[in-house]
């Protein structure tokens, strides 16, 4: 059984933070779990539109966003601004370092350590299972099946 809920969320509202949040509570209370209740503060008429779904016997929370139109508009506009905000003339813009880098989230979750996934550091196997690069690198070694289906990798 699922508690399925569809909801928008302002469009700078962290997707990690409602997700911890969603987290936090399933630990703590049973199941039928009222999302709009859990998270009703932190939603919004206008925004982005996400759809969360748990699982009531994994408490496994998926989110997915139904549109990536706000993010491609957001990084659009600040690509512009930086862009027209660049004198020629003063010092080159050095990279982000990686660990300040935005995280994009898969909206899945690793069923090795059960922390959300990211993309930077996803890895897939064979069946499309999907978990942490380094939790499915140590799992492996120890055993040649995928920790889900058990299908031989």
């Amino acid at each position: 059984m699922t508690s399925q809920c569809t909801l928008r969320i302002p469009t700078s509202q962290n997707i990690d933070f409602i997700h911890n949040r969603l987290k936090e509570h399933i630990i703590i209370y049973n199941p039928p779990y009222s999302i709009v209740t859990i998270l009703s503060q932190y939603m919004s008429p206008i925004g982005r539109e996400i759809k969360i779904i748990i699982d009531h016997a994994s408490r496994n929370i998926n989110i997915v966003e139904g549109s990536i139109r706000s993010h491609v508009l957001q990084t659009t506009i600040l690509a512009f601004q930086q862009h027209r905000l660049h004198s020629p003339y003063s010092q080159p813009v050095l990279p982000t370092p990686a660990p300040l880098r935005q995280r994009v989230s898969t909206g899945k979750e690793c069923s090795i350590c059960y922390d959300l996934i990211y993309q930077h550091d996803m890895a897939a196997l064979p069946c499309a299972h999907m978990f942490h690069r380094p939790c499915i690198q140590t799992w492996l070694n120890q055993n040649p099946t995928c920790p889900v289906c058990r299908n031989h990798v």
